[in-house]
Formats: C-alpha cells, structure tokens, sequence
C-alpha cells in the first residue's frame, strides 16, 4: 500500500471514534460496539460514528476526528490505518494485522477477540498522556511509499520472472 506524506489534520471538536466500512461479519463491529457502550457508561462524552460513505466524505471526517477504530478478525494492512497516520490520528488497530507492529506507536493493539482487551484499548485512546504520545507519534512517521515506488517495484518483479 501506498504511504503518502502527512497532511494536516484537525483538531478534534470531541471525542469521536471512526468505524467506517462495510457492515460485514468479519469487521467485528458488534463486538466493538458492546465494548464502546461499557466504557460510554464511564465517558458519556464519547460518541461513535459508524457506517460506509464515499472516501471523500471518509476523508473529511478522518481529519477532525479523534481516533480511528479497525477492531476487524480480517484486515491485514487496512487502508483506513494508513490514512489515519498521515493526518495523526490515533488509532484501535487489531493485533492480527500487518500494521499491529508497524504503526505501534500511534495507536493501541487489541485482541479483537476479547472485548474486555477493546474496552481497555478504547480507555487508552481516552487518557490524555496516552492519547498525546500516540498522535505524535502518528505526526512524525517519516516513512513515505508513493505509487510511483509501488509501480516500479512492481515493474522489478515481473522483470525477474
């Protein structure tokens, strides 16, 4: 996947958590759900925002919002993490995808398995000192792949074959 430069992001107008896409099994929502409503008891304040829009819409609320949610059991290396970084935002990334290890620092690993490890990734991204180091993290990723690199990349390898 491409990883395009950082872009600005906004200052979130409150505790919003983002899970967008398509309202399938295997992304987990439920099970998300259930653990949002048991940490909202304790934060009333935090509200999540949830369904498919197109990625233009995507995009505009991804840069004002205040984390970003893919507690998926099937996303590998989620498109939605990858933006989330580019515009510092942190993020609840499933511990069996690709980026788990890769953007660890700007966000929180769970077990999507285990909605009490969700309700603890949630509490994370709502303590202060956490939720500060994570989006600065996210800020300063330096690591760039344009689709130029990833055309060419592509073009070595069927040179090889």
């Amino acid at each position: 996947n491409a990883l395009l430069p950082h872009e600005p992001g906004e200052a979130p107008a409150g505790r919003n958590f983002l899970l967008l896409g398509r309202q399938i099994r295997l992304k987990n929502a439920p099970t998300f759900k259930r653990a949002f409503v048991r940490v909202q008891e304790r934060f009333p304040d935090i509200t999540l925002e949830e369904g498919s829009m197109s990625h233009e819409q995507f995009m505009t609320r991804l840069k004002s919002c205040y984390a970003v949610v893919v507690p998926s059991v099937s996303d590998i290396t989620p498109n939605t993490i990858i933006d989330a970084v580019r515009f510092g935002k942190p993020f609840l990334l499933t511990k069996y995808s690709a980026y788990a290890e890769k953007f660890e620092d700007c966000g929180v690993i769970v077990d999507p398995l285990d909605e009490t490890d969700m309700v603890r990734g949630i509490e994370t991204l709502l303590d202060p000192a956490a939720y500060a180091r994570m989006s600065k993290s996210a800020r300063n990723h330096s690591e760039v792949r344009t689709y130029d690199d990833i055309a060419r990349e592509f073009a070595a390898a069927l040179r090889t074959v």
